[in-house]
């Protein structure tokens, strides 16, 4: 909320109580009684989501599962989450579909071997499909429907040769 536009004029932004002289310069604020203060130090706030991160990484990514989770604990859209992640200098990793694990390239997360599929699986996968490939947020619902959890559908997709698109987390 801005009470002025007008370049040259000072803007009052709402609740942060402090006017910007012009765009791109650090604001002057107020204190408790009027008078002008300057700001001691300013902080990159991606600096601050890296150091607020690194609780969780691991081998320096942030784990597809653990994303989820804090995007809902920190009540912001989980694609929102990973973008900030990635300008932060933080990727994601060990997605939930085994797409992908950690910073090993091509590596994927399910087990090797012969795989039984469960009736009625590959009837359901291929109906799922969009313009010949699973969107992520469907194969999760998919493995929610038949009571499977989310990796095996992500194995299971792939031994059918279905591709799965459209990461929640926005890396494929």
């Amino acid at each position: 909320m801005s009470s002025s536009s007008r370049p040259g004029r000072r803007t009052w932004i709402g609740t942060a109580r402090c006017f910007y002289d012009r765009p791109g310069l650090l604001p002057l604020s107020r204190n408790g009684i009027g008078e002008k203060t300057e700001l001691k130090e300013w902080t990159d706030p991606m600096d601050d989501l890296h150091r607020r991160l690194e609780p969780y990484l691991r081998e320096g990514r942030l784990p597809c599962a653990t994303a989820f989770d804090l995007a809902r604990k920190w009540r912001i859209a989980p694609l929102a989450l990973a973008e900030q992640s990635a300008e932060a200098g933080v990727r994601i990793g060990w997605c939930q579909l085994g797409l992908f694990v950690g910073a090993r390239k091509g590596e994927k997360g399910w087990p090797a071997g012969p795989l039984d599929l469960p009736p009625g699986v590959e009837e359901a996968l291929r109906g799922a499909l969009e313009e010949g490939c699973l969107p992520c947020a469907r194969a999760w619902a998919l493995a929610k429907r038949l009571g499977l959890e989310r990796l095996p559908m992500g194995q299971m997709a792939n031994s059918l040769g279905v591709r799965i698109s459209r990461c929640q987390l926005g890396c494929f």
